[in-house]
């Protein structure tokens, strides 16, 4: 099964310069019992740099410092198995 989220730009424009997306069962965003995905994506080579790695980590979804490299031409990231279990199971989406 694959669930889709339309986000309808509510989560703003993609950047390739770097971002993260977790979500979370409850507002206890510090939680790792609450976090149920989780992917951070930079360009290659690049530092993770945003406050929900260590959540994910300690949720067993992800390792601190990885990311998902995307480069200039990045339109996106989409998962390649649900659920995720780190960074290998995320690809970057070119084309536009």
């Amino acid at each position: 099964a694959v669930a889709v989220i339309a986000a309808d730009g509510g989560l703003g424009a993609f950047a390739v310069t770097g971002g993260q997306v977790g979500l979370f069962t409850s507002n206890s965003f510090t939680d790792a019992d609450a976090m149920s995905a989780f992917v951070e994506w930079g360009a290659a080579g690049g530092l993770a740099r945003f406050g929900r790695a260590d959540t994910a980590e300690a949720a067993g979804l992800w390792t601190v410092g990885d990311l998902v490299a995307v480069t200039p031409d990045a339109i996106g990231i989409s998962a390649t198995r649900i659920p995720t279990q780190g960074v290998t199971d995320w690809t970057a989406e070119v084309g536009g």
